[in-house]
Formats: structure tokens, sequence, C-alpha cells
């Protein structure tokens, strides 16, 4: 039942969404738009992410076993910075978030056992020194470089209102309370167990630190919390008397069960449906596919093109253009790029033809741009700086037509 939970489990985002409140307090459901929080958004399309989950819990796991040997545990550590190492490749801030988490294991340690946790200590650190200087290196780059210190500052991604965080979480959370103390008790004899607690107990402090990308450090959450989940309802269970009636007793357990299911998993059921509708639903249909005339517009480009050169397009061009050419783009994946505002206005001004022909040549100077790309519908402008290179009147290339900035 965890496991089902934890891959395909959600929240109450669905419930939000039939009361008509997918908007509540300026946000969607947390269940659809934080993949960090869940697992199913992850195995659905976001393979990176899902990979980076892999590595932290494979170095969690790696450590659990190495608690278990007195001796040559070393090697088993090296395995675990490994895997929080190819974590940290996907998605290096995450070793902040293995920091935490770690951290808060070691401080539920201390208090359980009333001493210092030596053999819990040693061993993360091993571990979490494998991925170190990658992190360091990160800490560096992201404050030396000025355009990595300008993306960092528009990268915002801030938890919404804690109500959301109710509907996301409130259930499992109840349920998870009685195995609290199962968990608890169990850590004292078994140092894994008080890692589930910890890492539950910190997730409301982690998910309102003062950084800009608050929701993220919720990675993971889901996995301990569908496990004590579980738990607390097995103990809710047992408690409850039934188990003295065993017909009843079984009945009950699989009417919880299936209660908890239908849930927890409708948000992940709307997803998908909502992926596999998309397709003929007007101007969906737009967002998912690249038309054969784009493709053939840009792979001319890419070939008849000087690599690594600035492109001028349309923001939706521009996010598809480096996928399919060697080049770079003006404007192109939101929150990469920087200024993006100032550049799509600019952009659209040159497009509507409301720069002057010095603005426009400041422009390309000033940006380096060397190709210009006019989608389907949008009249070149007259520029004596601009030589058309492929033209949307030649048959099947409709609708697309690419110049050449003029060099001087």
């Amino acid at each position: 039942l965890a496991l089902i939970l934890i891959c395909l489990g959600g929240g109450f985002g669905w419930l939000l969404i039939l009361l008509g409140q997918s908007n509540l307090f300026g946000s969607l459901p947390i269940d659809t738009i934080l993949p960090e929080g869940y697992t199913f958004y992850l195995l659905y399309g976001l393979p990176h992410l899902a990979l980076a989950r892999i590595g932290l819990l494979s170095g969690l796991l790696f450590t659990f076993h190495a608690l278990t040997l007195k001796s040559r545990w070393m090697p088993t550590m090296i395995f675990a910075g490994l895997c929080w190492l190819v974590m940290a490749l996907c998605v290096p801030f995450y070793i902040g978030v293995l920091y935490a988490i770690l951290g808060v294991w070691g401080l539920a340690a201390l208090l359980r056992y009333r001493r210092f946790p030596t053999a819990l200590f040693v061993r993360c650190v091993v571990g979490a020194l494998v991925p170190f200087p990658y992190f360091v290196y990160n800490l560096y780059i992201f404050a030396a470089n000025p355009v990595l210190k300008a993306w960092a500052v528009q990268n915002t991604l801030p938890s919404p209102n804690p109500i959301h965080y109710v509907f996301g979480y409130g259930l499992l959370a109840v349920l998870a309370l009685p195995a609290i103390r199962w968990a608890w008790q169990r850590g004292l004899h078994r140092t894994p167990y008080l890692l589930l607690p910890a890492w539950v107990i910190a997730a409301p402090v982690l998910a309102y630190l003062p950084i800009s990308v608050q929701r993220r450090l919720l990675e993971a959450i889901f996995v301990p919390l569908c496990i004590l989940a579980v738990m607390g309802l097995r103990l809710w269970w047992m408690g409850s008397g039934v188990r003295r009636y065993p017909r009843r007793a079984k009945l009950v357990w699989r009417e919880a069960v299936i209660g908890v299911i239908m849930l927890l998993l409708p948000t992940s059921l709307l997803l998908l449906v909502g992926g596999v509708t998309a397709p003929s639903q007007a101007g969906l249909s737009d967002n998912l596919f690249h038309t054969s005339r784009e493709i053939a517009a840009l792979d001319w480009l890419n070939t008849h093109s000087v690599p690594d050169s600035v492109v001028l397009s349309t923001l939706e061009t521009g996010n598809y253009l480096p996928a399919q050419a060697s080049l770079r783009t003006y404007i192109g994946h939101s929150p990469e790029t920087i200024n993006l505002d100032a550049k799509r206005d600019l952009a659209t001004r040159f497009f509507e033809g409301k720069l002057t022909e010095t603005e426009q040549r400041s422009l390309f100077d000033d940006n380096r741009i060397r190709y210009v790309i006019y989608d389907p519908g949008v009249p070149p402008i007259d520029s004596p700086d601009l030589i058309s290179i492929y033209s949307g009147d030649q048959g099947d290339r409709g609708g697309y037509a690419i110049y050449e900035v003029r060099q001087r």
C-alpha cells in the first residue's frame, strides 16, 4: 500500500478542482505543480528529477546498511556518496536538501539516545563528503557568475499559502500521527526508523525557509510520509478491536485501504487523463506538438547557418530552437532567459514594426543577433539590415521566413 501511494498518490487537489477552487489563494493545487513533493509527476514526465530521487533514496538505503556494519562500512558509504553525487549532478541544490535531512536525522538520534550518535555521524560525514566539492563549486559559481546570479534571483518558487499543504498532505499527516510514536520507539534499537519522523516534522520548516526555491525543498518528503501514514493506518486498525473478529477485521482493513486509495489517487488520474485528452483540445495541441513546417525551417537553418549564432524569434519558436539547431536564442525558455520581460517587450515591438532602423540596428548589435525568424502570419518588416535566406512562399516551407542580419 505504501508503494502504491508513493508512486501514484497525490493530495486533495482534485477536490479543489471539482469545487472550482483550482486557483485558491493565487496558486494551483500543490499536488499538480510540485514534482518534488510527490512521485507520479516524476514518473510521468521528469526523468532527471526521477533520477535525482533515485540517487537520494539509494544513498539513504546504503547508509541504513552501513549502520549494521561494525567494520568495513567505508565502501558502503562511498557508494552512498556516489549516489548522492548522481543526485547532485541532476539537481545541484538537492545537496543542501540532503544535508538538512541528514542533520535532522542526527538531531533525532541525539535526542533519542541522549548521547552523541557517533556511528551515524561518521558514516553520514563520509557519504556527504563525496558530493561536497561539487556543492562548494556550485556555491562559488552562482556567486561569481553574473548570469547564474541573475538567473537565481528570477528563479523564484515560493511556497503557497499553508492551506494548500493541508489539502496536499493533510490526510496523510493525520494518518501518520500514531506512527510517529511507533517509529520513535523502534528507533531506540534501529537508527533508520528515526529518519521517518525527523524528516516529516522538519518538512514544514524546510518549506518556508527564506530562499527563492522554498517548495522544492520538500524533495521526496512524500516517501517517509506515506510510510508513516500506512503504518498509522495499520496501528489504528490493530487498536480498533476488530481483530477479535477475523472476518470483520479483514473487511475493515480492505475498506480502509480502498478508501485511502480512492481519496489519494484521483489527482494523478486527472493528470494522466489530461495528458491523454490534451491533443484533441483546441489550443492545447499547439503547445504539445511542433509542425512539420517549423521543424523543416529549423532543420534548414541548422545546416545553413553559422553555429552558435544568436537568433531573434518569438518566445515559442525560441523555446524550441536550441533543441533543433546548434544556435542560441534571444528569448526562449521563460525561467532560463535572463531579463525576460524586457527582452520579450523589445522583441514584440520589433516584430510589430515599432522600432526605428536605428533601434533595430542597436538590437542586432547589442545582442549579436545574426538571424531572425518570422512565424507564420507575421509579416516581415522592411529593413535594410535584413537579407531573406528562407522564404515561407516556397512550397511546403510555408509560413516561416528566415532572414540574416547584414554584417557591418
